[in-house]
């Protein structure tokens, strides 16, 4: 008998260490002499898979906008933060 094992797929810019959840993004290599590194890698303070994945899209969405200002253009999404909620 075959077994599959059902593998659990994270969200992108979302990896896991010690039980915390931290957000990474590459930096685009135009902006990287800008920085002085290839990434951005921050702890998102949280244990929970799902409050991980919606604060690693919001700041997946931030860094984007970041990024494509300092380059030049138009972000594709711009991020705005939500005036009044938490």
């Amino acid at each position: 008998m075959l077994h599959i094992m059902e593998k659990s797929v994270m969200c992108t810019h979302l990896i896991k260490r010690n039980a915390i959840y931290y957000f990474r993004h590459r930096r685009p290599l135009a902006l990287v002499d800008h920085f002085g590194k290839s990434e951005v890698v921050h702890s998102l303070r949280t244990s929970d898979r799902r409050e991980a994945e919606r604060l690693a899209r919001r700041e997946g969405c931030r860094y984007d906008t970041l990024f494509a200002e300092l380059e030049g253009r138009e972000p594709a999404v711009p991020y705005r933060k939500a005036s009044g909620i938490h």
